[in-house]
């Protein structure tokens, strides 16, 4: 017998299901776990300043500091690829080498700016990676972008400025040159003697790793919406490693030293305070990597470097509670700010605001199924059942 027709007249029947409302409604759902992994990745990560701090005090150098850090994160994302298996980083080799290049670019520019320009002007630059992360997605990505998220990358960026505007204005009064310590935002001056002015190449650097940072975010959710069985959770372990060697030779900023690490390394590695802390960072820089590997499964990039911005907000926390460094009224007011931004965000639009109601209320063709739903095949029925005329999406 002839097949059925279905509810679509121009779709026929086939072995597949015919499309549902429900598949497009049931997604909805899927932005508010990529919210939840977000800011999961985010509480984890946020004590990573404390722990940092925490290593110099017990006499640590930098690439003490670095080098430890990278290993742990090498050996926690070996351990989870191993368990997910190499058939997600071959599925998709493209996706696996960009997501280890953006990667080792935010990590190597993000440790070198620190050392040629003022931090709290780095971490202002590098905090305007949601407004790279929003370009990149509607320049590669196609995807739409609210008025809402617009206005909030805005009062974002304006509240972070609020967190550094103190140590701005003394980097402005004192010439704007590099204080040579790594994360001096947290641990404080401790180079000293003059050194060549290389603040700007230290402010391009800043602005490349806010780039990497959204960009990267970009490769995630590219990956998640072409190649949905593709797994990058080993490109971390890749560029980790890259960086770690880095680190081997960077000079002893701390202490002013100009040897690398083999000559400077103090017996710290011995102990076990170092060997526990150290840990305890790695395994918290880890769980915030995976938790942005798979938040843009399920949300814009732009909205989950939105999240990220928190941490400007709960790291000085978890420092005054283990040394008493009580945050300025700069701080507090900006990080008020930021919270009532990403909260205003959410209560304005949430989902309502997703493009994924807009495609089930209004069919259109230029609103893309792709950029809505994680599933190629979900997405390739979708926009085959909302539209006429076109037989596959994905060509």
């Amino acid at each position: 017998p002839a097949p059925a027709r279905t509810q679509y007249p121009e779709v026929q029947a086939t072995s597949r299901p015919p499309p549902r409302r429900f598949h497009i409604y049931a997604a909805m759902s899927n932005r508010k776990q990529g919210l939840a992994i977000a800011l999961a990745g985010v509480i984890c990560v946020s004590p990573d300043a404390m722990f940092l701090r925490w290593l110099h005090a017990l006499g640590a150098s930098g690439p003490d500091v670095a080098v430890a850090k990278y290993v742990g994160i090498i050996g926690f994302m070996l351990l989870l690829g191993s368990y997910r298996g190499l058939d997600g980083a071959r599925a998709s080799p493209e996706h696996f080498f960009a997501s280890a290049l953006c990667q080792l670019g935010y990590q190597l520019s993000f440790t070198f700016c620190l050392l040629l320009t003022d931090a709290a002007k780095a971490l202002l630059l590098i905090s305007l990676a949601p407004l790279w992360a929003a370009l990149l997605g509607k320049l590669v990505l196609h995807e739409p972008l609210p008025r809402r998220t617009v206005v909030a990358l805005g009062l974002s960026v304006g509240a972070v400025s609020l967190v550094f505007a103190p140590r701005l204005i003394d980097a402005v009064s004192s010439g704007g040159g590099g204080d040579g310590a790594v994360l001096a935002a947290v641990s404080g001056p401790t180079g000293s003697g003059s050194r060549p002015d290389y603040s700007g190449v230290g402010d391009v650097l800043a602005l490349l790793t806010g780039f990497t940072q959204g960009a990267s975010l970009t490769v995630n959710r590219h990956a998640a919406l072409y190649r949905p069985a593709a797994d990058v959770t080993l490109a971390t372990a890749l560029s980790s490693f890259c960086a770690a060697l880095f680190a081997l030779y960077l000079p002893c900023y701390d202490t002013a030293d100009p040897h690398d690490f083999w000559a400077c390394s103090p017996p710290v590695w011995r102990t076990p305070g170092f060997l526990l802390l150290a840990l305890a960072d790695a395994v918290a820089v880890a769980l915030f990597y995976v938790s942005m590997l798979i938040a843009p499964r399920h949300m814009a990039a732009s909205e989950v470097a939105l999240v990220m911005l928190l941490e400007v907000v709960l790291g000085p926390m978890w420092v005054c509670l283990r040394f008493g460094d009580v945050p300025s009224a700069w701080t507090i007011t900006g990080g008020a700010a930021l919270l009532a931004t990403l909260a205003g965000h959410e209560l304005v639009g949430g989902d309502a605001g997703d493009p994924l109601r807009k495609l089930a209320g209004m069919p259109s063709r230029q609103q893309s199924a792709l950029d809505v739903l994680a599933n190629a095949d979900e997405a390739d029925r979708a926009y085959y059942a909302l539209t006429s005329g076109r037989s596959s999406f994905l060509w």
